[in-house]
């Protein structure tokens, strides 16, 4: 899936530079047809921006408990040594 967001990606790039020269496309039809793929592009972006960033998360959140499983069994190993 993601090689396929990077196509439309791109395709999206190309539509948004394509509208910045108005006297390219006269028609309006096109206009909106480019204003809607670079829509479309935003909208996949950012939907995988959020994926990415749920996911970052998540592993650090599971990193963080594993160092504090791991603080905790240092610390009970100690206290049995000391006892």
């Amino acid at each position: 899936w993601y090689y396929l967001f990077v196509c439309l990606d791109f395709a999206g790039r190309v539509c948004w530079t394509a509208r910045l020269s108005p006297h390219t496309f006269t028609s309006p039809w096109i206009m909106l047809g480019l204003t809607l793929a670079e829509l479309v592009r935003r909208i996949i972006s950012t939907m995988i921006r959020i994926e990415a960033q749920f996911y970052r998360e998540e592993k650090e959140e599971q990193q963080s408990a594993t160092a504090l499983a791991r603080q905790k069994a240092n610390l009970t190993h100690q206290q049995k040594e000391w006892t």
